[in-house]
């Protein structure tokens, strides 16, 4: 891989702030992106952010289909990247 393309940059690595040029993509979001590739369908999760439990039906492209019952019980479903998503607990 690429010299610039480090996954495990220093903490004084300039380069870890630029686009990886062969994958297009900053390094943050390929470090977000690899940490929680674990996530598959029935996973129950919410956002980083905090907010309700939802369950993943899909995931596809460092992204996840959720869904989830609102505070009037009515069902919800949105498409979230796995870099706002964690496990919920």
């Amino acid at each position: 891989m690429h010299s610039r393309c480090s996954l495990l940059p220093s903490a004084l690595d300039l380069d870890f702030f630029e686009s990886c040029p062969i994958l297009g993509m900053p390094i943050w979001a390929l470090q977000e992106q690899g940490r929680d590739m674990d996530f598959k369908a029935g996973d129950v999760v919410n956002l980083k952010s905090g907010g309700l439990a939802m369950t993943i039906v899909w995931v596809k492209d460092g992204a996840a289909w959720c869904e989830w019952f609102d505070s009037e019980s009515k069902p919800q479903g949105r498409k979230f990247s796995w870099v706002v998503l964690k496990h919920f607990n």
